[in-house]
């Protein structure tokens, strides 16, 4: 009995020692596990401060070099010069950099959601940097998108584990998401050359789309890098598979194509818009390329909160995009909910002025001149001025000036007639204190020939002079608007003509100032203006010599 009794207890010792031992390895892999999922957590966190920050300090870059060349959203590259741009590029990396090594830590259940952090880093910084505020209606917006978006996240289907690079490549050989992928690839080319200009330029969701599809496409690849990335460090080479090279190609063609329509629609919109917008699609169809991918089952109890979050992001998207010009402050809305008021009285004439303000923005960023027309007339009959609407769009403020710049003749011609008060700008000064006309402004903010024509034609004198004895051909030359100096001389204006004040003609002008296109122009036009003067000055004389010789021949008188 006692050697069984010990036989026993050195079972049981033993028994307790492997328990003990499993114990111990269970808590050393958890301790690893915590330590893989922390560094994940704080790369994810990193990743949204860097990207939320990136997206305006390239707003801010695209601004400096659009002052100075072809802006982004025209198709220009100016902003590869700009210094600011590319700390911004820098931080929109170091942030996907991070957001790339976080996938290789933590799970992207936990990774995605906090992407969400970006969008309020990115409305604050430009509330304050760009001066883009975000009113009460807007951070509402943002609070939805967000909730909504982690709402599908938190609930979708988590996805199965990977442990190489093969393994991924052939979750994408699946034949429906090779569908998918077909179907992206399709409607991203439909969006780039399929689409007209116009349209691009005027509707928010095109670039954003473009940039959320092709990222949609490159969230596995970046997870399998990440892996492959993780794997060789650890020893086992992954960089001997044809699939890696592949992946990173993937990679770098979608964050060149993210990166060249992302600037247009920072350039052309406003960010506080762009962020929450970008985010809810590139999520929303990064979690359904996803689900495509992995095949896992849902139960109902997912379906549902997921439609209940993309219905909260629809609602949220909406609010942002339909309110933010509204001058509702933050404060005065908690008001307004609290006490059945607000402090700033917001009452039903101020709601209206809103409403009036929205739709002439409205038809200012369409750039439709006869709607354009309509409200500017309405919002004068109702107001006696124009508010200071901003359409970012085309950088339309609702001055003469910026009307002229968006080749909205009518509705320039329209305002004018108003700041006049009469129908006929004969005797109209745009700048009283420089006897300057409504051309001379209009030819200084490079009006087209539409706009000169209309403007003749409500009794604007071609060749007046301002204080200076200057035309409106000085100042087109002056600012070097090279397509006002076209459509002046195209009229008919005279380019001989001389400044009273300094004696130059408007080819001195632009050459003083540099404008070397607008020089070559009228220098151009004063060859012909002085070839035509000496002709009709041969033909003149010669006309009166043909006649003394005709008199000498018949008569004995003299010329």
């Amino acid at each position: 009995m006692v050697d069984a009794s010990r036989g026993s207890a050195g079972v049981g010792a033993a028994a307790a020692a492997a328990a003990s031992g499993r114990a111990a390895a269970a808590a050393a892999g958890s301790a690893a596990a915590l330590s893989d999922q922390s560094i994940g957590l704080i790369l994810a966190l990193s990743s949204s401060i860097f990207i939320g920050a990136s997206f305006v300090i390239k707003k801010r870059g695209l601004r400096r070099a659009g002052a100075t060349g072809v802006r982004a959203g025209s198709g220009g590259f100016s902003y590869l010069r700009e210094p600011l741009w590319w700390a911004g590029l820098l931080s929109m990396a170091a942030g996907e950099v991070a957001n790339f090594a976080a996938y290789a830590f933590a799970p992207a259940i936990l990774v995605t959601p906090l992407g969400a952090l970006s969008i309020i880093i990115s409305a604050v910084l430009a509330h304050y940097l760009l001066a883009e505020k975000l009113n009460a209606f807007g951070v509402l917006g943002c609070v939805l998108c967000i909730s909504g978006s982690l709402a599908i996240v938190l609930h979708a289907p988590e996805e199965r584990p990977i442990a190489s690079v093969l393994q991924v490549w052939g979750l994408a050989m699946q034949p429906w998401f090779l569908l998918y992928c077909c179907a992206a690839l399709a409607t991203t080319a439909y969006l780039i050359w399929g689409v007209p200009l116009e349209v691009q330029t005027s509707n928010i969701l095109v670039y954003v789309a473009i940039c959320s599809i092709v990222g949609s496409l490159s969230v596995m690849s970046c997870k399998a890098l990440g892996i492959a990335l993780k794997l060789t460090f650890e020893g086992d080479n992954q960089m001997i598979y044809p699939q890696t090279y592949a992946f990173m190609l993937v990679v770098a063609s979608a964050v060149v194509t993210q990166m060249n329509y992302l600037n247009k629609a920072l350039d052309l919109f406003n960010t506080a818009i762009v962020t929450p917008i970008y985010y809810v699609m590139f999520t929303s169809l990064t979690i359904a390329a996803s689900m495509i991918m992995m095949r896992e089952q849902q139960t109902n109890k997912q379906l549902l909160t997921e439609v209940s979050g993309f219905v909260t992001i629809v609602s949220g998207t909406f609010l942002l995009h339909t309110t933010k010009d509204v001058v509702l402050p933050l404060d005065a809305f908690l008001q307004l909910i609290i006490r059945g008021r607000s402090a700033d009285a917001v009452k039903l004439p101020a709601m209206a002025a809103q409403v009036e303000k929205w739709r002439l923005h409205e038809a200012l960023a369409s750039k439709d001149d006869a709607a354009c027309c309509q409200q500017i007339a309405r919002f004068w009959s109702a107001h006696g001025s124009l508010p200071p609407v901003s359409v970012p769009t085309f950088n339309i403020s609702g001055s003469f000036e910026d009307l002229v710049s968006a080749g909205l003749a009518q509705s320039a011609v329209a305002l004018a007639r108003l700041e006049a008060g009469s129908d006929d700008l004969s005797g109209a000064f745009a700048n009283e204190s420089e006897g300057s006309s409504y051309l001379h402004a209009a030819a200084a903010a490079g009006a087209g020939k539409a706009v000169v024509q209309a403007l003749l034609a409500a009794g604007c004198i071609l060749d007046a002079h301002d204080e200076e004895g200057e035309t409106a051909l000085h100042a087109a030359a002056r600012a070097g608007a090279a397509a006002a100096v076209t459509a002046l001389l195209a009229v008919g204006a005279e380019p001989l003509i001389r400044s009273s004040k300094h004696n130059r003609t408007a080819r001195a002008v632009a050459a003083a100032k540099g404008q070397e296109e607008a020089r070559a122009l009228l220098a151009e036009a004063e060859e012909a203006a002085t070839g035509k003067a000496a002709a009709r000055q041969e033909a003149l004389w010669g006309g009166k010599l043909s006649a003394c010789q005709t008199s000498n021949a018949t008569s004995t008188g003299t010329c």
